[in-house]
């Protein structure tokens, strides 16, 4: 009976920490796109030809192609085939060229434009060209379009980031069709607010959840192990007779 309602509990705080990250922990206001002037600087598109975007920059959240969850959207995907160039939208320093979680093979290059620190990434590569810590120029091929990591086929996912923080790569890239109006860019003010404040209001009780779901899959899994000691120790008696 306590192990009925053990996974009875763990499948309701899984179901609720579904419904409250569909309806507030898809939007995270620490990157909102909070510049009010952005650097002025002229950013060559990562691709050669018409950019085909495939999944728009979006920190509402968008349904992940790979988990089918709401999650947040921090750069954007431009379809592409297998094994075509990538190339530097930026000159700066390659300051990482290799696997991360979830982007795959991955080139962060970071770039100086006045004040700002302007840092751009290139992920799911199927090669990577270039190695860290090296000085690259705008426009050299720094890697081929690939599918690794998160990805369900071969596109480029695009990150602008200045200051740390992800903006819509709309804003500097060239030649793109027409906005599905999904980023947190082309929002209204009043619009921003309401998710600010859905956001602060439900931090406190999504991290409750966080803990107590973890606390759950601890308990399945010690329960699990115990269960599996039982029956091999049952199946041993039972052969040992």
């Amino acid at each position: 009976m306590k192990i009925a309602l053990k996974r009875v509990v763990a499948i309701l705080i899984v179901t609720l920490n579904l419904l409250v990250g569909h309806a507030l922990a898809a939007y995270d206001p620490e990157y909102g796109d909070a510049y009010t002037t952005l650097p002025v600087m002229s950013v060559l598109n990562p691709l050669e030809g018409s950019l085909m975007i495939t999944s728009e920059f979006s920190l509402i959240g968008r349904t992940h192609s790979v988990f089918g969850s709401v999650r947040p959207h921090k750069g954007t995907d431009l379809g592409a085939n297998m094994g075509d160039n990538i190339y530097a939208s930026l000159a700066g320093t390659v300051t990482y060229s290799g696997w991360a979680e979830g982007y795959g093979n991955i080139v962060y290059i970071l770039s100086r434009v006045g004040s700002y620190n302007v840092e751009t990434r290139y992920a799911h590569c199927s090669a990577l060209l270039v190695n860290s810590n090296t000085q690259v120029a705008a426009g050299m091929i720094i890697a081929k379009v690939g599918d690794t990591g998160w990805a369900t086929g071969p596109h480029l996912h695009f990150e602008i980031r200045i200051n740390g923080k992800p903006i819509n790569p709309r804003r500097y890239l060239k030649g793109l069709p027409p906005s599905s109006g999904t980023g947190y860019g082309e929002l209204p003010d009043s619009i921003k607010n309401v998710f600010d404040s859905a956001y602060d209001f439900g931090k406190p009780l999504r991290e409750v959840i966080e803990k107590v779901g973890v606390q759950c899959q601890n308990a399945l899994k010690n329960f699990n192990r115990r269960r599996q000691v039982d029956f091999d120790s049952a199946d041993n008696n039972r052969f040992s007779d």
